[in-house]
């Protein structure tokens, strides 16, 4: 018995030897290192901030939807202080506050929104939410309770449709006030339209909200030019259909798809790095820091590779589309997509009557189909022509010449079209802002006065007098043209809306 407790004591010695031999030595290269006994320094130093792999990061905020291809990611903190109720809404009040963003709740991304819009606000777009569907509104879709005297505006388009929704539900433009003056009614402004949006997804949106019971006295569609550019870049970069919703950013929303599996793999990892790697910066022992940090470096090195695996695969692996494929490039497709922008008005024209509703197609303009005289800051300073990652200058006149020869059939079908493609060119200021498509405040000035002269003019040809002129004297001012001139799609159409 005596010897065997003699040998337990031996071995415990030798172990307590060989422990304190390996952390006197691991202390020693820690000293070695970093200058710093470890036993004697702060026994809490914050350990190095986690980050998740790259490719989990970029989904540019978009999410699948099931109805309309993408939408903006929500949660519920997005919408939860949404109106459910819109009695009354979109009646005009004097603005008292000021439009600086440095009054606004978050100066910084405010001032970044003007910069990107070239437009200044009142209503600042981020004080809207996004409700449920991912749409920039300050309400739940469908609005059923709205005062019955109200005109409910819907837009639907692209980010220039975007654009102009905010736009005109500022009340320092003039479309809420100078139509409620005209029509002597509240009107309401909702957002349907979302950037890189295009035929068909409009006319998509239209039925799914129309199906769900939301009220429109006008259906507004502003577009072109994303008809044209995300087409060319589906079937020329992503090899699908012009009609599939934008490629480029619906493989944005892999990020849902990652999502699942940050939850499934990442976390867990990561979760145990962080808890490593706070125990080897704030133990005294240099034992436990080398082993805590060496578990650490390995759960690094497995978060590593999952995001090697992620990188490799294609985007085919993760397209959460039907992959129609593209036959043939852009000039074969041309003419079945402009056939198919057409069909697509069409559509929502009927819709718009089955609703009793006002349908509104404005073909958007665009510097790349101008006869404008651009000034140096536009060209300069915004590079207007500069084309982006398409070559834009050949694109865009194809398809919009593609689509003003479908012009005449969309308008035999009863659609109320405006060809707004001309109305910059004899501005002389600056309106375009970016190499693409976007213009600043001037330019929503001036789409506007043709939208409302075209609401009014469809609401009642002969009445209406004195705003229509007043409108026709401001577009003069700013355009240099006859307004008439832009508004020859609408003499057929009119409608009664028992006002």
């Amino acid at each position: 018995m005596r010897k065997t407790a003699v040998r337990a004591v031996a071995g415990a010695v030798i172990v307590a030897a060989n422990v304190a031999l390996i952390e006197i030595l691991a202390a020693a290269s820690f000293l070695v290192q970093t200058g710093e006994l470890i036993w004697f320094r702060p026994s809490s130093e914050p350990a190095p901030p986690s980050e998740l792999p790259t490719a989990a990061i970029g989904t540019r905020g978009l999410t699948l939807s099931p109805y309309f291809g993408y939408t903006t990611r929500v949660d519920e903190t997005d919408w939860a202080g949404l109106a459910d109720r819109a009695s009354g809404i979109g009646s005009y009040v004097e603005p008292s506050e000021s439009t600086d963003c440095s009054t606004m709740p978050a100066p910084e991304a405010c001032l970044t929104f003007q910069r990107i819009h070239a437009v200044n606000w009142y209503h600042w777009p981020e004080l809207w939410g996004r409700n449920e569907y991912g749409l920039r509104s300050s309400f739940h879709y469908p609005i059923r309770d709205i005062d019955e005297r109200a005109f409910v505006i819907g837009v639907f388009g692209g980010s220039v449709a975007t654009a102009y929704a905010y736009w005109a539900i500022d009340p320092h433009s003039a479309v809420l006030k100078g139509l409620e003056e005209a029509l002597d009614r509240p009107v309401v402004v909702l957002n349907f339209a979302i950037g890189g949006e295009k035929q068909p997804q409009q006319v998509q949106k239209l039925v799914y909200f129309a199906s769900l019971g939301q009220r429109f006295d006008l259906i507004l569609n502003i577009d072109g030019f994303n008809e044209a550019y995300v087409s060319w870049l589906n079937i020329e970069r992503a090899g699908i259909d012009y009609s599939q919703p934008s490629a480029a950013l619906v493989n944005t929303t892999i990020g849902v798809y990652l999502d699942g599996l940050i939850d499934q793999q990442i976390r867990p990892i990561q979760a145990r790095r962080d808890r490593l790697t706070t125990i080897a910066h704030s133990t005294r022992w240099a034992a436990i820091h080398y082993v805590t940090n060496l578990l650490a470096g390995q759960a690094t090195d497995s978060l590593r590779q999952i995001e090697a695996e992620w990188t490799q695969q294609r985007p085919d692996d993760l397209f959460p589309l039907s992959r129609i494929s593209a036959q043939g490039d852009f000039a074969d497709n041309l003419a079945s997509l402009a056939e198919m922008w057409a069909g697509a008005s069409i559509q929502m024209a009927a819709i718009a009557r089955q609703m009793d509703a006002i349908y509104l197609h404005v073909l958007q303009p665009n510097q790349y189909f101008s006869n404008k005289n651009f000034t140096e800051e536009e060209l300069l300073d915004f590079n207007v022509l500069g084309e982006g990652d398409a070559p834009l200058a050949t694109i865009v006149p194809m398809a919009y010449r593609a689509f003003l020869a479908h012009s005449g059939y969309i308008q035999s079908n009863s659609v109320n079209f405006i060809n707004a493609t001309g109305i910059f060119d004899e501005v002389e200021g600056s309106i375009y802002h970016d190499w693409c498509c976007h213009f600043n405040e001037p330019g929503f000035e001036i789409l506007d006065l043709v939208i409302q002269y075209a609401i009014l003019r469809l609401v009642d040809p002969d009445g209406y007098a004195d705003r229509r002129s007043e409108i026709e004297r401001l577009f003069s001012d700013h355009a240099h043209a006859d307004l008439d001139t832009f508004a020859s799609g609408l003499e057929s159409h009119p409608r009664d809306l028992d006002l």
